[in-house]
């Protein structure tokens, strides 16, 4: 059965449910679905919060291939602590339980248009429910795909995001000019 609307009302009003049916069927097709969706909507949401259009495109396609990436991580992480779960699973985790955070930065972004006050209001309403919504449904649709207890799940992610970090950091002070390796005349090209 296809993604349609009715199912996207139930990542919003009913997100255990449809969280769950999500990690039962499995389907990499419906899960792109949604990645490309949330995508748009926080790439829109953030060129109307910005004033900026012409972010649009590059946000979008970064935000498919970091979450592709991401997906891609955790599986990696989850392989190696012994979880019984695919890629699909990952990228499930990483795609649902987003829909209802994608949906408010948009919401929030078009009330800015008429008042500050009021998209600050709806931004601390529908952030707070849907940050929630969002990584515990991560942690839920992974420990249930996955085959893992909630503490090694909520260990693997923060370890895979500790490695992003690191990794992040680690560039940082390796390529940028004025860091510390180039101020002692050891990184070669300036």
């Amino acid at each position: 059965m296809p993604l349609n609307l009715e199912d996207l009302k139930k990542l919003l009003v009913n997100p255990e449910e449809a969280l769950l049916n999500a990690a039962k069927k499995k389907n990499i097709n419906e899960a792109l679905v949604i990645l490309v969706l949330n995508s748009i909507l926080i790439s829109v949401a953030l060129g109307i919060s910005l004033k900026d259009y012409s972010l649009i495109p590059g946000v979008l396609v970064a935000g498919i291939i970091g979450v592709l990436f991401s997906a891609f991580l955790l599986q990696v992480a989850f392989s190696i602590i012994g979880g019984k779960g695919k890629y699909v699973d990952a990228l499930i985790s990483l795609t649902y339980p987003f829909f209802g955070f994608s949906l408010s930065f948009l919401i929030v972004s078009l009330i800015s248009f008429y008042s500050s006050y009021a998209s600050i209001i709806a931004g601390v309403i529908l952030f707070l429910v849907y940050w929630i919504v969002s990584l515990v449904g991560m942690v839920r649709v992974l420990k249930e795909s996955y085959k893992l207890d909630i503490i090694t799940v909520w260990i693997t992610v923060s370890l895979v995001m500790l490695a992003a970090a690191l990794t992040i950091y680690t560039i940082a002070i390796l390529a940028l000019p004025g860091s510390f390796l180039t101020s002692f005349h050891l990184y070669p090209y300036r």
